[in-house]
């Protein structure tokens, strides 16, 4: 597991294996550009505190100013921004309690998210259990992110780790076909339950979705086919 003993960035302890480490991984990252590479020589000088500062402005991007982080150049070892650096971890193409319908490839995410979505996933299935439905539905997921955070295509967002897409339930035979929100077999109740369970989950910030019958969920363009949930980091 990749950790830091104490914080590092602008008047912090600086560690020099702690310093590496952020360097190496702030390396990793897909910044298209936007952060020059660092040399990894375990000194933070002001381009490893500028860098850091870059990270903190594109964490709030991708949040949309919704989860908001000090642009301070300082990474604690369990703030925010360590835990958008650490490895993603990759959710799996399929389980017991969910399927996937996009590529294995952009399946990572944080170790929180992945914990939650998984939550989420058996929560759903438990549900379905106790009120006896047939058939037992799983959830859907599709994009998270990539494993070094690189842009996704069509998405603004999706490279932090933490906005997972979730396909609405059809009552399709082929329950695991594409649905939008206008179909006829589109399942508004179990779509109402799954998006229920979402919300309840302490670390969901938002989930944009746009049927708006469903309490809780904020409309958008784009999301008549999928619930775009955004998590906390």
């Amino acid at each position: 597991m990749v950790s830091i003993n104490s914080t590092i960035g602008n008047k912090s302890h600086n560690i020099y294996a702690d310093v590496l480490t952020i360097q190496n991984h702030i390396n990793k990252k897909k910044w298209g550009g936007a952060i020059l590479k660092l040399k990894e020589d375990g000194v933070c000088g002001n381009k490893t505190i500028e860098a850091i500062k870059a990270i903190q402005k594109f964490i709030n991007d991708q949040q949309s100013q919704r989860q908001i982080i000090p642009i301070d150049g300082i990474i604690s070892p369990s703030g925010p921004t360590f835990r958008y650096l650490k490895p993603f971890e990759f959710l799996g193409t399929s389980s017991n309690n969910f399927k996937t319908y996009d590529k294995a490839a952009g399946l990572y995410g944080t170790a929180n998210t992945i914990f939650t979505i998984k939550s989420i996933a058996e929560q759903f299935l438990r549900w379905q259990h106790s009120i006896h439905a047939t058939p037992l539905i799983l959830i859907q997921i599709g994009d998270i992110s990539f494993e070094d955070g690189k842009k996704m295509y069509e998405h603004h967002s999706h490279r932090i780790g933490c906005h997972v897409d979730i396909r609405p339930i059809s009552k399709n035979k082929n329950s695991y076909s594409p649905t939008k929100i206008n179909d006829k077999d589109y399942d508004h109740e179990r779509t109402k339950k799954l998006a229920e369970i979402i919300l309840s989950q302490s670390q969901v910030l938002t989930v944009l979705f746009n049927d708006k019958s469903i309490p809780g969920v904020k409309s958008y363009a784009g999301h008549d086919d999928h619930l775009h949930i955004k998590l906390k980091l």
